[in-house]
């Protein structure tokens, strides 16, 4: 069920989008019930997240993009509430685009993540 409800939110949000102009990440701390980002990163002259999913402890988070860093060897992704009033995910990876790991903070906690691009 995870996957799909991932699949499905990022296969919605880039709907609107031109063939082969957005790819999907997600990055997941190991088990079932750790946190789980997943972002739709869309590429024109610079790559940007155009929007993100949250999964924690087995229920959706509604998140909204505050910023986001990405570029060869990282991916920072800040989410915070849908209004952007308080920051409430840190997503800090690092490594070649293959190996992606780093770390996810929500509710003060720090887990250990690795990501994935989605075909």
């Amino acid at each position: 069920m995870r996957l799909f409800s991932v699949g499905l939110a990022l296969m919605l949000s880039a709907a609107a989008t031109p063939a082969f102009a957005t790819e999907s990440l997600t990055c997941a701390a190991p088990g079932d019930k750790g946190p789980m980002v997943g972002l739709a990163i869309g590429h024109a002259a610079e790559p940007a997240v155009a929007s993100a999913y949250f999964q924690a402890d087995g229920a959706e988070v509604k998140v909204a993009v505050s910023q986001s860093w990405l570029d060869d060897d990282k991916v920072w992704v800040n989410l915070g509430d849908p209004d952007l009033m308080e920051v409430l995910v840190k997503m800090r990876m690092s490594g070649p685009p293959d190996k992606l790991r780093g770390t996810i903070v929500y509710k003060g906690k720090t887990y250990k993540a690795s990501c994935s691009f989605d075909d």
